[in-house]
């Protein structure tokens, strides 16, 4: 029988041994590593030795300590089990399908990778819960609704008045206090306290002509207090009569009354720390000129408070996120582009791949195909693969095109719900996309042809139509066909 080794130590946990040779996982990081081994002869011990095993990287992978190569990082991958990119430019990874392999690679700082560009400054909530506003091109990772996901806004702000900052609203029987100590980057709340009457508030005034039957969404970000209950309040500002929804804070229970309209989509999302993101669309009973919108505690005993971060009232059935707007100038939002990188892009254009995305939709406009994903090719939106919102039907649906020459679309039955979490898969086969959705397949088709990709973007379409807004909890992008 011939000398074996075997590793008696390996910190890394990367290395194996075949016969003698030492091998390095294909997920191992380049780097020098130590180890220590031993050699068997017919099963017995004749040496114990050391060694720094190194392992190093180029443009065409890592090479391996017992030969070979293999690529450390699976490409375009950004969730909560974060991987590290490659250095590689598109154009060295190979386009055949069965050429190479992409390993996963050991955990890395969010920071550190991301498979897409976006653009805009927004709020957001860091790990601790706490609101921050991100620069423009800051991945502004937000912890709205479970562990990690990214905002991403369509290109209009959607306000029905200017200002976000809930300090410069008025006052109607209430007393408030300016909050001394800011709270992330949202600098003084407002304290609203009731004055022993049930209709206390702070409110916003918008002065538009308002037809009966139009819809306006409110909401806030708002802060437990010395009360059990708050309310936001709307009314037509032609009559005395309100239309409310009281959040009770210990059951997250929402009740409403409709004397000024109906109230519809009514949400309370707990965000930690006793910060709750309040609101529901309102639909005037009346034709109006002026239109208001009030918060403050539902509480009668004279003290008992809640403090008020931000509130803003918008056009249409379903909220957009907090406008981070601290001053007295008109809270506006920038567009998030969310571009997907060239190393995401080169996996498209092989003739297998998996693509996997996890969202949380929370704004559409009902009367447009709202996209939330499409990749383009050289033709634009005429050669392209989408994922979008049925107009027709409030179905997620996908579709293709070539040339301008539409390559069939196919609706999936599953509903776009609000506040909802997806998790879409979408597969390529060859010419056969298949999709599941929520770990269930619902269906498949054959395109005559599919396009060559050369960008893509998630939440719109290239120039920033068709938008809708989503919370994004992971997109990936794999080699190779998976399975459900």
């Amino acid at each position: 029988m011939g000398d074996t080794a075997e590793i008696i130590s390996d910190p890394s946990g990367w290395f194996s041994v075949n016969g003698m040779d030492i091998l390095a996982a294909p997920d191992a990081v380049a780097g020098s590593y130590p180890i220590g081994y031993r050699v068997l002869r017919s099963g017995k011990e004749i040496f114990t030795g050391a060694k720094t095993v190194t392992i190093t990287e180029d443009p065409n992978g890592v090479e391996l300590d017992g030969g070979g190569r293999g690529w450390p990082g699976l490409l375009a991958n950004d969730n909560g089990s974060l991987y590290r990119l490659t250095s590689l430019d598109a154009a060295d990874i190979l386009t055949a399908a069965a050429k190479d392999i992409y390993f996963p690679a050991p955990q890395v700082a969010q920071e550190a990778i991301t498979p897409v560009t976006r653009l805009g400054a927004k709020l957001y909530f860091d790990a601790s819960k706490v609101p921050f506003i991100a620069a423009a091109s800051e991945a502004a990772f937000t912890r709205l609704y479970d562990d990690r996901q990214l905002s991403i806004e369509g290109p209009e702000s959607g306000l029905a008045g200017a200002e976000t900052n809930p300090r410069l609203w008025t006052v109607s029987s209430a007393t408030v206090t300016d909050e001394a100590t800011a709270y992330g980057d949202l600098v003084n709340g407002l304290r609203v306290a009731s004055a022993g009457q049930t209709f206390h508030r702070i409110l916003r005034t918008y002065t538009a002509s308002v037809a009966a039957g139009t819809m306006y969404c409110g909401h806030v970000l708002i802060k437990k207090g010395t009360s059990a209950t708050t309310s936001i309040r709307f009314r037509n500002g032609t009559t005395a009569t309100e239309s409310k929804v009281v959040l009770t804070f210990s059951t997250g229970l929402l009740t409403s009354t409709t004397d000024a309209g109906a109230v519809s989509n009514l949400f309370a999302k707990n965000l930690g720390n006793d910060y709750w993101w309040l609101g529901s669309a309102w639909t005037p009973a009346e034709a109006a000129t002026v239109v208001n919108f009030g918060v403050g505690p539902e509480s009668a005993t004279t003290g008992e408070d809640v403090v008020v971060y931000a509130g803003q009232l918008e056009a249409g059935d379903r909220p957009s996120s907090i406008i981070p707007n601290i001053t007295s100038s008109a809270g506006v939002r920038a567009e998030d582009k969310c571009l997907l990188t060239d190393k995401a892009i080169a996996l498209f254009n092989r003739e297998q791949w998996t693509m996997v995305l996890d969202f949380v939709p929370y704004k559409t406009d009902a009367t447009v195909f709202g996209r939330a994903l499409q990749l383009d090719g050289a033709n634009g939106s005429s050669d392209s693969i989408y994922l979008y919102r049925s107009a027709s039907s409030g179905n997620w649906a996908i579709g293709a095109a070539v040339g301008n020459t539409p390559q069939g679309s196919a609706g999936t039955g599953v509903p776009y719900v609000f506040a909802s979490r997806f998790r879409v898969v979408i597969r390529r086969t060859g010419l056969v996309l298949s999709v599941s959705i929520n770990g269930s397949a619902v269906f498949s088709f054959t395109p005559a042809e599919l396009p060559t990709i050369t960008t893509g973007r998630i939440g719109a379409q290239l120039g920033g139509s068709n938008s809708i807004n989503l919370l994004r909890n992971e997109f990936s992008v794999y080699d190779g066909a998976a399975t459900d």
